[in-house]
């Protein structure tokens, strides 16, 4: 069963070779990417070495999903006594080093789930301004969407802004992420004393504030189904459906989706797929760890 590690595990560039050595005989996804890919995994794996290695040269960090990055990490350690690496100063002169730093922002974009809060941490409308702020400082999701959305941040955050509020002008928020709502949340308690609402009780009385309050309360006990505006925020989606005993995860910008039965390896699905099309619609979201435990 492929494992990913958590970021506090990733070896830096301080790491000699035997903690490399142990980081990658736990991780090492090889075995499962030869059962996911069969006869192709040769090809492919080379392929994605090389598309990887000329982000790398190009000053980029690396994309790839984060299993990949893992792979190629892994595949870069197996070969090292052959490419004349035979230090750890060498080692992460190379590609590793690009590499690492790519694994460390996957994991963090697809740990957004568990930068969310519980229930009892929401401040609600009798909230003072002191809570609100200490609410907003710890779950604050800025840094992490302006590394996702790049230079397109501002736009996308105006766009959302806007959009969940002519969704409360039509009613209630119906549509939207719990990732995506905080994020408005948090923009307009920032901007609050810029807006006229230098005080709790005027923040709680902007109808926006509210209606957010009310979307993020209820999105975060949400029993089933995965809004749509979920698979529009650039994030991996993992999804739990126990009724059929499987879990799926969707990948971002290339919106392929894989998927494991209870116990079993991880398949790709080939869309459109009635089990995905319902898990969608009934099942819940759930978390990278879930999903690699199978």
């Amino acid at each position: 069963m492929m494992r990913l590690p958590a970021i506090d595990e990733l070896p830096s560039q301080g790491c000699d070779l035997l903690q490399v050595g142990r980081f990658v005989d736990r991780y090492d996804p090889t075995e499962c990417f030869l059962n996911i890919w069969g006869s192709d995994y040769r090809a492919r794996a080379e392929a994605l070495d090389d598309e990887l290695l000329l982000q790398v040269q190009a000053g980029q960090i690396p994309a790839a999903d984060p299993e990949e990055l893992l792979l190629v990490f892994c595949g870069l350690w197996r070969m090292a006594p052959y490419l004349g690496i035979d230090s750890a100063e060498r080692f992460w002169a190379g590609l590793a080093r690009g590499l690492v730093r790519g694994l460390r922002r996957q994991l963090e974009w697809s740990r957004f789930a568990a930068r969310l809060p519980g229930m009892d941490a929401l401040p609600g409308p009798g909230a003072d301004g002191k809570q609100v702020a200490a609410f907003v400082d710890r779950y604050d999701l800025t840094g992490l969407f302006r590394e996702l959305w790049g230079g397109e941040y501002e736009a996308r955050a105006e766009a959302l802004e806007a959009d969940l509020a002519l969704q409360m002008r039509s009613g209630e928020v119906g549509d939207a992420a719990p990732e995506g709502i905080l994020l408005v949340f948090t923009r307009l308690w920032r901007a609050a004393p810029y807006l006229g609402m230098d005080a709790a009780e005027r923040f709680w009385g902007n109808p926006l504030a509210r209606g957010l309050e009310r979307a993020l309360r209820r999105e975060l006990t949400r029993d089933a189904g995965i809004p749509g505006a979920v698979f529009r925020l650039g994030l991996d989606v993992y999804v739990d459906y126990g009724f059929e005993e499987v879990l799926f995860r969707w990948v971002r910008g290339t919106g392929r989706v894989f998927r494991i039965f209870y116990g079993g390896l991880e398949r790709e699905v080939k869309l459109p797929d009635r089990l995905w099309d319902d898990a969608v619609r009934c099942g819940r979201r759930t978390t990278p760890e879930r999903y690699w435990k199978g």
